[in-house]
Parts: C-alpha cells; sequence; structure tokens
C-alpha cells in the first residue's frame, strides 16, 4: 500500500462521496462502469471521511474471505491438504495482491463469484441455486466482466441452472431498478463508451498483458491444464482469461477473477512438488508474498506492468492546493485524487475519462474566479476537452510544478510560489 495508488481508486472514492450526497450517476455524471462500486463506497463513505484507506481494509478483509472461498471449493473438489495448498495459490498471486490492497471492483466480484459457485457446488437446493445466481447478479452490477462466471454456473450446475438464473435475473433487475429512468444513458456511458468510444491499446500490448497475467502469472495451472484431467467448470473458469485479448484494453486487475481457477488447477500439482508441513507452507507463502510485493515495486510499476502512481509524485501539486485555495476552493483536475486528498470539493465531477463526453465550454461555464485548475502530467493534454487549455491560458496565470500543470488567479499562485 506504502506510497503507490491508483488513479481509479479516487474516481471511486470521489463519485462514491458524490453518490452519499444524493447524487446519481449517468443522470447528474457520467460512469463507465455499472453503479455498484458507487453505492457500496456511498455505503462506506463515513469511514472513509474518517481516514479513506479504511476502503483498501475492506478490500482487503473481502479479499481474504475469497481465499477462504477458494479453500471451501478446494475441500469439495480435493480434500482438506489440497485445499490449504489451493487458499495459499490464490492469496500468493502477485496479481490478486495488488488488487486486494486498492479500492477497485475485482474483489469484490471475485468474492461474489466465488459465493455463488461455492452454494451451487456445496449445496443442492434450489433455495441456494438461487442464492448464488443473485450473488452473480450483484457481481454484474459491480462490473460486468463477473459474466465471466455464467459459463462456469451453466456447466457447474446445469439441472439447477432455471434456479440460478431466476436468482440472478431477480437481482439484476432489483439492482437496476433505481436507474430505470437514466437506461437510455445508463447504456451510453457503460455499453456503447466501453465498446466504441474507449481508447483501444494495441493488439501486441493486450497479447503480453494477457501473458504475464494469464499465463505467466499461474504457471502451475496452465502445466494442470495441459497434464490433469479437472471439472469443465474449472476449465472453463480460467479459461475466460483469454477474453481480454479481445477488448479494448486490458490490464492486471482483470484477471483477479482467473486467480481462483488456477489455484485450483495448480493445486494437486504444487502439493506433488512441494512436499511441507502446514506451518511451514503458511510461513512460505507468506515470504513469497513479501517477495512479489518487494519485486512489484522495484520492478513492476517502474515498466509498466503494473498500473501504480506514486503520492510522492503528486504531493508538492496538494500542499501547493493547501497553500494557495482557502478550503471551500473548487478544484478541476484530469485526475481526481487532487481535490479529494486536499479536502477540496471537485468541479463538475470531471476525471479524464470525460473528455470526449463534455466541450471545453461546459468545463468554462463551472470556473470561478477563484478555481483551481490542475493538469497531471503536463504532457497529458488530450484528457481535457479540446480547446479548453488554450482558454485556461488566455485567462489564469500558469505554473508548472513536478510535471503538473497548474491554473489559478495570478496573485494567488505567485504567492504559493513564493
Amino acid at each position: 500500500m506504502a506510497n503507490a495508488f491508483d488513479k481509479n481508486e479516487f474516481v471511486y472514492l470521489a463519485l462514491g462521496r458524490d453518490v452519499a450526497h444524493g447524487a446519481i450517476p449517468y443522470r447528474d455524471f457520467a460512469f463507465f462502469h455499472p453503479p455498484g462500486i458507487l453505492v457500496v463506497l456511498a455505503f462506506l463513505d463515513p469511514l472513509t471521511r474518517l481516514w479513506w484507506p479504511l476502503a483498501r481494509l475492506v478490500d482487503v478483509l473481502i479479499d481474504s474471505a475469497t481465499a477462504t472461498l477458494v479453500w471451501r471449493v478446494g475441500v469439495h473438489l480435493y480434500g482438506r491438504r489440497l485445499a490449504l495448498v489451493a487458499g495459499v495459490l490464490y492469496a500468493v498471486n502477485p496479481v490478486v495482491l495488488v488488487s486486494a490492497v486498492r479500492v477497485d471492483q475485482e474483489a469484490l466480484i471475485t468474492a461474489l463469484g466465488m459465493t455463488g459457485l461455492t452454494l451451487l457446488l456445496t449445496k443442492r437446493s434450489h433455495t441456494a441455486a438461487a442464492a448464488a445466481g443473485a450473488c452473480l447478479g450483484a457481481a454484474c452490477w459491480i462490473k460486468y466482466p463477473a459474466l465471466a462466471f455464467f459459463p462456469v454456473y451453466v456447466v457447474a450446475a446445469p439441472r439447477r441452472l432455471p434456479a440460478w438464473l431466476l436468482g440472478f435475473l431477480s437481482a439484476t433487475a432489483l439492482l437496476f431498478f433505481p436507474y430505470l429512468g437514466d437506461v437510455h444513458r445508463l447504456y451510453d456511458d457503460t455499453i456503447a463508451w466501453q465498446l466504441f468510444h474507449r481508447r483501444s491499446t494495441p493488439l501486441s500490448m493486450r497479447l503480453k498483458t494477457t501473458a504475464i497475467f494469464w499465463v505467466i502469472a499461474n504457471p502451475l495451472a496452465v502445466v494442470a491444464l495441459l497434464r490433469v484431467r479437472k471439472p469443465l467448470w474449472l476449465v472453463l473458469g480460467f479459461a475466460t482469461g483469454c477474453v481480454f485479448i479481445l477488448t479494448r484494453s486490458a490490464y492486471s486487475p482483470y484477471f483477479v477473477p482467473i486467480a481462483p481457477f488456477a489455484a485450483l488447477l495448480g493445486a494437486p500439482l504444487a502439493a506433488r512438488l512441494i512436499r511441507m508441513p502446514r506451518r511451514v507452507t503458511v510461513l512460505g507463502s507468506l515470504a513469497i508474498a513479501i517477495a512479489w510485493a518487494v519485486g512489484i515495486r522495484v520492478l513492476g510499476s517502474e515498466r509498466g506492468y503494473v498500473i501504480a502512481s506514486r503520492f510522492s509524485d503528486i504531493r508538492p501539486v496538494i500542499q501547493l492546493i493547501d497553500r494557495s485555495t482557502s478550503p471551500g476552493t473548487p478544484v478541476l483536475a484530469n485526475h481526481l485524487e487532487y481535490a479529494y486528498l486536499a479536502g477540496r470539493p471537485w468541479i463538475a465531477h470531471y476525471f479524464w475519462d470525460d473528455h470526449d463526453m463534455l466541450s471545453a465550454q461546459y468545463l468554462q461555464r463551472r470556473l470561478r474566479r477563484r478555481s483551481m485548475v490542475v493538469l497531471y502530467p503536463f504532457s497529458d493534454r488530450p484528457s481535457y476537452p479540446k480547446g479548453f487549455i488554450p482558454y485556461l491560458d488566455a485567462h489564469y496565470a500558469h505554473l508548472e510544478l513536478h510535471d503538473a500543470a497548474v491554473w489559478l488567479m495570478a496573485d494567488r499562485l505567485v504567492a504559493a510560489a513564493g
């Protein structure tokens, strides 16, 4: 957690706080995912107002529960000894470790997807199947890629498909019902934008990302897939990792929902290769987790394999905001962490993905003489609407600070810089 963050964390935290104060996604502001993560963070807002990293600690607890669910499914498949190995393999997966200490969606959808799968595999009643379907519906309410669990559920419990499908449809309808009046905007923001308007990364980059976080990060699962006969639902769960090659972008957190299946696939092979007492296994897993953390911190983020920004890089700008503005001064930034961490109101719910959705004139009308505008990094000018930066240069004083550009009233900016 130390000195590292993902810029999406503060999009979720800031917009979740807006929802806690009555704002409605897709009506009052654009949001490019389903509303679930914002509703969850709105519920947690009393905690995050005290100390925002408490939201990260909630993710840690949720992901710890997922590791327990992996163990429970392992007991169903193999027995207690191999189940412990599966839980450990999930817990030390580098993709999981990074995601679990950030405010994101993947830990939530993985926990919900595994909760439903555990119910399907360990309970035989139709009520349990309906509850499993409801878990999948809640996961899709948080992020659409949770649908990757859908074929797994179909194959894992084909005879109870009507029951869990009813639970899925009922939960989905109930959770999305409050946004029925904005269904067109909901579709435009969350489906049309993701399919047609999102910045696309080159196919070579998607192939590289998928190779690293699907194949290389799960070598035991890949070997087991080739050598050992496994339940079809388990193979399907792991195989969904290839889907991200076809998407417009692929990032490391996308592969978190694949990790439980990789752990369950690789557990028998890991147990044959490494025969150690249980206490040594747990201590060894802790050592592996620490080694991954050091490796990711030293190498991963520097080379772009893991998306991470440093608090130390943005701290000078936040200090400038503190020195040069009063607590009520509105801040417009292409990254929401500046206003959020400085304790200032943010303007127009704006962040970098909005640059194609809003016009320069829209943002200009929301600025006041006392507003501050931040652009980070300074080279990322496309993250504001075309024509907005020339307007700022014509009306505000401009200062460059640690690769960030800051616009503010001239006299206040000069005083702060001094």
